[in-house]
């Protein structure tokens, strides 16, 4: 399970990809300042912080610009005991926003801590906690109208 989590800071998040890019793997990125502009599947998303943008395996990215100001982190997993259905781009808020935070420096240091013979099943449990609270968070956004 481990080597199929990769963290993204903000200089490594459009590392490598060349347009169009086929999503593989659930890919979060986080924007924790600034703006950021994506082309997925013919459909323009332009989010400012702070925001989530979420794709899943099969999605095509045509582009992604990322403003002067952009800071922001990212997760990178299989989509295996995750229930993930529909790409979501949205706002959320500081509180949200922490919890995310949290989840990522979580994750990275249990990563960084080869000799605990538990982490893949913190990271995995962790990974669950966490996807289901954003999904009850985004089925309560849903409900009113979206600013996107």
């Amino acid at each position: 399970m481990l080597q199929d989590i990769e963290l993204l800071e903000s200089g490594s998040i459009l590392k490598g990809l060349r347009f169009p890019h086929k999503i593989k793997k659930v890919t979060q990125i986080v924007i924790t300042s600034g703006q950021f502009s994506c082309l997925v599947d013919f459909r323009m998303w332009s989010l400012k912080a702070p925001a989530v943008a979420l794709f899943l395996p099969g999605q095509v990215v045509e582009s992604i610009d990322l403003d002067e100001d952009f800071a922001g982190f990212g997760m990178v997993m299989n989509q295996e005991r995750l229930f993930i259905k529909n790409t979501q781009f949205y706002s959320v808020s500081d509180e949200v926003l922490d919890v995310l935070s949290s989840v990522y420096r979580q994750v990275s240091s249990l990563m960084n801590q080869p000799d605990n013979p538990y982490r893949e099943e913190i990271i995995r449990h962790l990974f669950s906690a966490h996807y289901y609270g954003l999904g009850y968070y985004m089925h309560g956004l849903q409900s009113q109208p979206s600013t996107m």
